[in-house]
This record gives C-alpha cells, structure tokens and sequence, in this order.
C-alpha cells in the first residue's frame, strides 16, 4: 500500500482487527480516508501530515485510538465520534485553517479541548456526551473553542456535557449559529448574553438547571423553536412574546412553572404549544391572538378550567 500515488479515497471501513495502518508518505493523492469501527487500531501513523490533498477523515469507534498526530492543515471534515482519544498533541490540530466539521462526541476518555485557535471556518462543532470533559468559561475562553465572528459555525452540539455549568459571553458572537443543542447540561444554571445570536433558528435548553431566561432573548428574531423541558424554570419573561418567528415553544415537564405570562398571546406564528407534565401550572394565559396554533398539550397540568378563548383558535387541530 505504500506507493499508490493515484489513490484518492482509503475505505477500512470496520476492519475490527487492523491495529496499525501502513506509512501514508507515498500516497500524496489521498482524499479521504475512513476507518470508521476499527476497533483495534492504536495509532495513526506521523505521515498522515503529509497529505495535502486529505480532505476528510473518519476515525468514529476507533475505540482504542488514544491520540492524534499533527494533521494536514487542509483538512475539512474531521470524525473522531466514539473514539477513545483522550488527549492531543500540542500540534495535533491547532492549525486546521479549513476545518469545516470536528465530531467528538460521545468520546468517554476526553477531559479537555483541544486549542483550536486558527480554526476560522467551523459550520459544525460536535463535542456531545463527552462525561468527563471539564469545560469550565475560561477554558473555552482562553482555548477560543467556539469560533469568532468571522466564521460561519452553523451548528453547536454541546448535549450531555454534565460538567458544563455555563457559557463564555463570547458565545454571542456567533452570528452565523441556527441551531445551538445543550439538552442534558445539568449544571449549566444561567446563559450568557443572547443579543448577537440573530441567526438562532433552534435552542435545545432541555434537562439544564436553568431557572430563568434572560430578558434578551427578545433579540432572537429567527428563532423558530425553544425547548425548555424538564427544567427548574418557574417563570417566562414577558418578552417571549416578541418572538416573532417561534413555532414551537416545548415546556414539558417545568414542574414549578406556575403562569404564562400574557405576552404569549402575541406568538402569532406559534403552531404548537407542549405543557404536558407541568403539575404546577394553574391557570392559562389569554389564548386569543394564537392564530396559527394547531398543536396544544395541556395534559398533566393543574388547569382547573380552560379559558373560554381557546374557541378562537381557529387552526387548532389537536388539544390534549
């Protein structure tokens, strides 16, 4: 294998007994290259950085995998979902000026993050269910993992990560970000400033200790869907209801949620409304200017009556 210069992609694809790869110096044309479930392979060798043209590779569940080499600064697409990489080289990624996609999720040996600090063109960053990775603000601060302004990261995985307890300020620079997930944070308590997100179309807040939404959320003119279920959230701020764009508002199971703030009335794009599970919540809000509501979940509340304007909405379909 070591002298095919017109090779472009390398597929391994769960050759679970491969161990070592051969030396890639004389396959210059690589394109791709994917060992995706070798279980066994411990090491990738040196020589990959050698590889000018290597646009994508694929390591998810190469469990015994515990480092990388420096890679090629060209790399776009960089798959380390699954694997057991617990630590990086200094070098490893640090100068990736293309990369487009990192996937770490699921990675159960990883404690920290790597300094992507050229890293200028994310539109994915995936760093989900990594148990014990410590991300404390100055970490992500100081080690710039979320990408600046100028780049255009599209989306922002932080699902699961159970040490997160909250966010740098910075995060308000991601212009370009549509969908940012941090269901299952269980200690992240408080976000950071929201007013720059004006491209947020989706914001999973679901399972986070978080108790209530910062009053500039109002500022988040695309967003399309909030969820916020099984969250200590005891209220809503009147301003939700300047969010002209939300199509769905998902709070299910916020067991002390108590009241609706009127503004929700104003949601006039609002489709479907989910308050299954809210055991504390007494009374609705008036429901009249929810013109495009279809979907409405009420089942497991304390509503003692329905409010006799829920017969003005005339698109809904489904009341349970």
């Amino acid at each position: 294998m070591q002298c095919l210069p017109n090779l472009k992609s390398l597929d391994l694809t769960c050759s679970k007994h491969l161990k070592i790869v051969p030396d890639f110096s004389m396959m210059t044309n690589l394109e791709k290259i994917i060992f995706d479930g070798c279980e066994s392979l411990i090491e990738i060798p040196s020589s990959i950085q050698c590889l000018k043209r290597l646009d994508s590779l694929d390591l998810t569940y190469c469990k015994k995998l515990r480092s990388l080499p420096q890679m090629p600064r060209g790399i776009k697409y960089l798959e380390l979902a699954n694997s057991g990489v617990e630590e990086w080289s200094p070098s490893s990624i640090q100068f990736l000026d293309n990369l487009l996609v990192l996937d770490i999720a699921h990675c159960k040996n990883l404690r920290s993050l790597p300094r992507i600090i050229y890293c200028n063109t994310f539109i994915r960053l995936d760093i989900s269910f990594c148990p014990n990775l410590i991300m404390s603000p100055q970490i992500m601060e100081s080690s710039e993992v979320l990408p600046s302004s100028k780049n255009g990261i599209v989306e922002l995985d932080l699902r699961g990560c159970k040490m997160l307890n909250s966010l740098p300020n910075s995060t308000c620079e991601l212009k370009h970000l549509e969908i940012l997930h941090l269901h299952g944070c269980s200690y992240l308590e408080k976000l950071p400033p929201l007013y720059g997100l004006c491209s947020l179309k989706k914001l999973f807040l679901d399972g986070t200790a978080l108790v209530e939404i910062p009053p500039d959320i109002v500022s988040l003119s695309s967003l399309e869907l909030l969820s916020l279920s099984d969250t200590p959230m005891e209220e809503l701020p009147s301003s939700i209801g300047c969010l002209s764009s939300l199509v769905s508002l998902n709070l299910k199971r916020c067991k002390k949620l108590k009241n609706l703030p009127n503004s929700i009335c104003e949601l006039k794009c609002l489709e479907t409304l989910y308050l299954s599970g809210c055991s504390n919540l007494e009374k609705l809000p008036p429901l009249y200017g929810l013109f495009s509501l279809r979907d409405l979940y009420l089942d497991g509340t304390a509503l003692v009556e329905i409010p006799p304007d829920i017969f003005s909405l005339s698109s809904l379909e489904y009341c349970f």
